[in-house]
């Protein structure tokens, strides 16, 4: 969303990124200057009563900003936010404009977020998907107006790098992401004791068992874990592999930024919609320590695969660049109110989008 922000800061819109953190914490993504910020802070609540009262004030509190803003289109992402957000603009004329950053059928929201989704998305004048076969799970579930639309790839640079033996992964450090699994494959290729590594780059919940994981396997001397970092795209240059054992996703955005920085990248069916297995990446089983060994095994002593994998991979650079999707954002507002000078809100869950 902030690369979303900026884009269009960048074109002489009036871009306003709500987001429900504090104003002290810490921002990980720049911003364009032009970009206004308000924060609507609440901590989370204790119990149902609580979370209840939370929530009722962030939809008022929304209320209140986007009457202040007046704002031609509001964007939302992610269940909870999207529903909050069509509830704070009931009776207003402003477009609102939602969107699903996971695979609904596969990551399983508290009960009160579900009914909501159900209740609200057929409110909002479109829900976004990323996938078709998201769109499709949720013309079912909740009746709404869908469009399709993946991912923007960030502006990345071209760097030139030399291939290390060098396996990352990258993403939170959450059950969602499967780095366990990435972690037992490494171990059980061997090839810690012919120089390779493994770097897994991000932070999150996990980090703890994971670290006890890797000393579990006397792996401790070959894979690390970096922490966040806000230009993972050098590890990217500089990765043999890049591996994403995910359970599940939306459109994975760590997948198509190692495409574009020409690695070769093994993941599960959370990336089938950029990788045709053989042909620009492999694909792997959910779950499948032994598959993903073998197939990181094969890899990692065929170079002149790897090589052909990642140059074809490059080709999302076209495919997915900021040009070529964000027409299809603006196509979606401008038909949501119908005129061609756009001053927009964006509205996203935190500071940090993963």
């Amino acid at each position: 969303m902030s690369d979303m922000a900026n884009y269009w800061a960048a074109k002489g819109w009036e871009i306003t990124l709500v987001t429900f953190n504090y104003p002290q914490e810490a921002e990980k993504y720049s911003l364009h200057a032009s970009v206004n910020r308000e924060y609507i802070y609440y901590p989370p609540g204790i119990n149902f009563i609580d979370k209840l009262w939370r929530n009722l004030q962030r939809v008022i509190q929304l209320r209140k900003v986007v009457k202040k803003v007046a704002p031609d289109s509001v964007l939302s992402f992610m269940t909870s936010t999207n529903v909050v957000t069509i509830l704070a603009t009931l009776g207003l004329s402003t477009p609102v404009i939602v969107s699903e950053r996971i695979n609904p059928a596969q990551h399983v929201e508290e009960p009160t977020w579900n009914y909501g989704r159900w209740l609200t998305y057929r409110l909002a004048h479109r829900v976004v998907a990323q996938t078709p076969t998201i769109g499709q799970w949720l013309v079912k579930h909740t009746q709404a107006a869908i469009a399709i639309i993946p991912n923007p790839l960030r502006e990345l640079p071209t760097l030139i790098s030399t291939r290390e033996k060098l396996i990352v992964g990258a993403g939170r450090l959450h059950p969602q992401k499967g780095f366990d699994v990435l972690i037992r494959a490494f171990a059980s290729t061997g090839e810690a004791v012919n120089g390779w590594k493994l770097v897994i780059v991000g932070e999150g919940s996990q980090r703890e068992a994971f670290t006890e994981l890797i000393q579990e396997l006397e792996l401790r001397d070959s894979v690390t874990l970096v922490g966040w970092t806000n230009n993972v795209e050098t590890w990217f240059a500089r990765a043999s592999l890049v591996v994403q054992p995910s359970r599940y996703e939306g459109f994975p955005n760590v997948v198509l930024e190692a495409m574009a920085m020409g690695a070769t990248v093994v993941s599960t069916s959370a990336a089938a919609c950029l990788i045709v297995d053989g042909d620009n990446g492999r694909l792997v089983g959910v779950d499948d320590v032994d598959h993903t060994a073998r197939v990181m095994l094969q890899l990692m002593n065929d170079e002149q695969q790897r090589q052909g994998l990642g140059s074809a991979a490059q080709k999302v650079r076209t495919t997915y660049a900021q040009a070529a999707i964000m027409p299809q954002w603006e196509s979606v507002m401008l038909y949501s109110h119908h005129c061609s000078t756009i001053k927009s809100t964006v509205h996203s869950h935190d500071a940090t989008i993963n």
